[in-house]
């Protein structure tokens, strides 16, 4: 990745956790404020959920380094969690390179 794209990078990296951190929490405020569950059912609902998003939040956040920010930039446009106007101040090429559907490539059927 190019040291323009990388700086970059860092920014859409944030805003793209931010997004992801958002939306856990409301997804969360909506499981556990549904009065048609159980109480102790939402907590164990909340539990299971809450492990998921951070085991996806590793995934998706943990790696810092160049080497990787392709692929991480790949995985964050994947999860439908890019800010496009972010997207479009890099290079045509990364943004070529990281399309969702590009992902397919990496993962067989």
């Amino acid at each position: 990745m190019q040291e323009r794209d990388w700086k970059k990078f860092v920014k859409i990296k944030q805003t793209a956790f931010d997004k992801f951190c958002t939306q856990s929490l409301q997804e969360l405020s909506e499981l556990i404020n549904n009065s048609a569950e159980h109480p102790y059912d939402r907590l164990q609902l909340a539990q299971k959920f809450l492990k998921e998003k951070n085991t996806r939040m590793h995934q998706l956040f943990d790696a810092h380094s160049r080497n990787q920010a392709t692929l991480q930039l790949l995985m964050i446009r994947n999860a439908g969690l890019l800010d496009e106007v972010l997207l479009s101040t890099l290079s045509k090429d990364l943004q070529e390179n990281t399309k969702p559907q590009s992902w397919s490539d990496y993962c067989p059927d």
